[in-house]
């Protein structure tokens, strides 16, 4: 059983391990060597993987011996800035929950739009849970370049 509950500094350095070793498995099937080590190093950069989960809200999907499996994390301008499932643990749901619980948070909050930067990895499980993309953009993470797409859904938010 998955739980989803608010991040805790204490979290922090498992949570940039989650990170790395998830892009480490799960990115070599889609980017060049270069392009999986400038992303998976974002977890080695201190200060902006700790900017990542604590500006805005950032959640933590925990199993039943309340390990770390997920987070996702969501800015105040409606932007989800994280969502990394533990790469042993991908494919089970996760990411659908901890993007729902983040979805039902923003709603609350009045965040519309809702929207991302998703990757090749994280683009399927955006457009399963109702985002549309809006546009493809490149972007430079440490001299290497990317693809992405910035997905967008609108939230009732009227209630």
């Amino acid at each position: 059983m998955i739980k989803i509950r608010p991040f805790r500094p204490a979290d922090e350095s498992q949570l940039a391990d989650l990170y790395e070793a998830t892009v480490r498995r799960w990115a070599p099937d889609l980017y060049t060597p270069e392009q999986v080590e400038a992303w998976a190093m974002v977890a080695r950069d201190t200060d902006r993987f700790h900017s990542m989960l604590t500006t805005g809200r950032t959640f933590v999907a925990v199993d039943a011996s309340n390990q770390p499996v997920g987070f996702s994390g969501v800015k105040d301008s409606g932007r989800i800035a994280s969502l990394y499932v533990a790469a042993d643990a991908t494919r089970n749901g996760i990411g659908t929950a901890l993007l729902s619980h983040v979805v039902d948070y923003a709603s609350k909050m009045r965040f519309t739009p809702l929207w991302s930067e998703a990757s090749f990895l994280s683009r399927p499980l955006f457009e399963r849970n109702g985002f549309t993309v809006t546009q493809a953009e490149h972007i430079m993470i440490d001299g290497i370049e990317f693809k992405r797409w910035i997905v967008c859904k609108h939230l009732d938010v009227t209630n």
